[in-house]
């Protein structure tokens, strides 16, 4: 697999993309098939500005500094310290301060504040939240010539936070389809089936629902702004299915594919391009 500059920059931009369109819905219906949401308006339960994301976004620009700054490799404190600064000083966070945090990362980031050990994820089955893998694109990115340092690094990050089974599968299997930049057969079993009729489709906190929700928009749909859009407007945990969404999409169509309107607006992406970047070029 040779990742391209241009699919690097999909995945974080792409992430933090969807992060972006799908905050105001988050905790709402899904407002298909009528009222789609198609641009980013801002609003919902925290009240974003158009183009400002959520902790999918944050807590993947903390991984993202922590690998640039050890030249790639992922090192487990450094990666807890800025979520640390993060959750405590509202570190990168477009706005300056924490607004959205996930249970089970909480609580993983607590023990590590009380224990000083960076692993902390939740082993318990029903802890199988979706905030492992909505940050996931830096590992991809950090480990373009290795499949096996790649899922490794993705499994590791997990377990920072999300240590469950279910939570470390889901994290490999992601992995592997966006180093390959394609979905894998033998994990065909994980998705929801084509001709599942969209309004069954899933789309709350349960990494199975979000991964599910994310592959179907991919799946279905003939570009990054149609994957996103259908993603989003599911609601429910719209954020991060919309991040996962953009992730997935932007590794297969490329930054240049994601509408420009919506790149006008997003927060940080000067920042967030030029940090992937930096990250490609480390040999």
């Amino acid at each position: 697999m040779v990742l391209s500059i241009d699919e690097a920059l999909g995945m974080t931009i792409g992430t933090a993309i969807g992060d972006a369109l799908g905050a105001p819905l988050e905790f709402k219906e899904s407002n298909e098939p009528h009222d789609y949401l198609i641009e980013m308006t801002g609003g919902g339960v925290h009240n974003t500005e158009a183009g400002e994301w959520t902790d999918d976004t944050a807590m993947m620009l903390g991984l993202m500094d922590a690998y640039l700054k050890n030249k790639g490799r992922l090192n487990h404190k450094d990666v807890m310290d800025n979520w640390i600064d993060w959750e405590s000083k509202g570190l990168f966070q477009s706005r300056g301060k924490l607004f959205d945090i996930g249970i089970t990362t909480s609580n993983a980031l607590q023990s590590y504040k009380d224990t000083s050990i960076p692993v902390q994820g939740s082993t318990d089955i029903n802890s199988s939240g979706n905030g492992n893998i909505m940050r996931i694109a830096p590992v991809i990115v950090a480990n373009k010539d290795s499949l096996t340092d790649c899922i490794q690094d993705a499994v590791n990050q997990s377990k920072l936070t999300h240590g469950s089974s279910m939570c470390l599968e889901y994290a490999s299997i992601l992995a592997e389809e966006l180093w390959t930049g394609k979905p894998l057969k033998k994990f065909k079993s994980y998705r929801h089936p084509l001709n599942i009729e969209r309004h069954k489709v899933m789309s709350g906190g349960f990494i199975v629902e979000t991964y599910q929700c994310a592959m179907w928009a991919f799946e279905t749909s003939s570009s990054f702004e149609e994957t996103v859009i259908k993603a989003i407007n599911r609601g429910h945990d719209a954020d991060t299915c919309g991040a996962v969404a953009g992730m997935i999409a932007g590794r297969i169509y490329g930054y240049k594919s994601i509408p420009q309107r919506w790149l006008d607006v997003l927060h940080w992406c000067d920042r967030i391009y030029d940090e992937t970047i930096n990250l490609f070029e480390i040999k």
